[in-house]
């Protein structure tokens, strides 16, 4: 072994850390030994193995999309762990059909936690404010020259709920009008 090839025999890989290549690396991190591989001989023991407990939610911690959704290899496929399971517990839904996180937390499969919503409902169930509204860290008010706005757009149409003096009087008047809106998906501000 040199220092630039991994520390295991055998493997000429560069090393990443503990001297270890990539591959025996994340080895080691998922199983404990750098030379063990571990794959689940199918989705069932995936499933007894990687949903854990944390407060409310039952969350996947096996692989993750890039937007943080649980994901599961089926007969080569690759699919959303959230819908599999729903499709498992109360009937398979078409590729149209989007399911909502009530607990926003898109990792989550428990079944109590998931509802099927339109595109525009799911949109709307956000928590927090967008990316392009860091300015007051509310969701749907935006910082004005003589105050703040509430705007909510729902369905492609923008509404606009006035001027207010404080934070405070905008956020709750965007939570009400949220809540008048677009009902149960609200979503939190």
């Amino acid at each position: 072994m040199s220092e630039n090839t991994c520390s295991i025999d055998g493997c000429t890989n560069k090393p990443l850390a503990r001297s270890w290549c990539r591959k025996h690396y994340y080895r080691w991190k998922r199983t404990g030994d750098p030379n063990k591989v571990h794959r689940y001989m199918d989705h069932r023991e995936a499933l007894e193995q990687y949903p854990r407990q944390q407060g409310d939610c039952l969350v996947w911690t096996g692989p993750l999309t890039k937007t943080g959704y649980g994901q599961i290899n089926i007969d080569g496929q690759t699919i959303l762990v959230h819908r599999f399971v729903w499709a498992q517990s109360r009937g398979s839904l078409s590729r149209d059909v989007e399911l909502d996180h009530k607990c926003h937390n898109r990792a989550c499969i428990r079944i109590d936690h998931l509802r099927i919503a339109t595109r525009s409902q799911n949109t709307s169930n956000k928590a927090g404010p967008r990316a392009d509204n860091r300015n007051s860290g509310v969701r749907n008010v935006y910082k004005a020259k003589n105050g703040w706005t509430v705007q909510i757009v729902k369905d492609g149409v923008q509404h606009y709920f006035g001027l207010h003096s404080t934070i405070e009087e905008a956020a709750s008047v965007a939570e009400g009008m949220r809540l008048k809106l677009v009902g149960s998906f609200a979503g939190k501000g």
